[in-house]
């Protein structure tokens, strides 16, 4: 059961992460904006883009300021 929730908190994650990776570039944003803007660092950005760090809500909502989006929109 507890490896069955892991693999869906894994793929929530990893859809996150992607779904960071494009709306900034539709916004035509680099990473390195994106971290200027969510007052991040811009290997954070990477490292979440390629799924390697899992951030705080803090983060996260930092993130969606940063590109203006809800936050439900990055889960979906």
């Amino acid at each position: 059961m507890k490896q069955e929730k892991s693999k869906k908190v894994q793929s929530q994650m990893s859809r996150i992460a992607k779904n960071i990776s494009v709306i900034r570039t539709e916004q035509n944003m680099s990473q390195g904006m994106l971290a200027t803007k969510a007052g991040i660092d811009r290997k954070t950005v990477n490292r979440i883009e390629n799924n390697h760090y899992s951030p705080s809500l803090e983060t996260y909502f930092s993130i969606c300021a940063a590109l203006r989006v809800d936050v439900a929109e990055l889960m979906s």
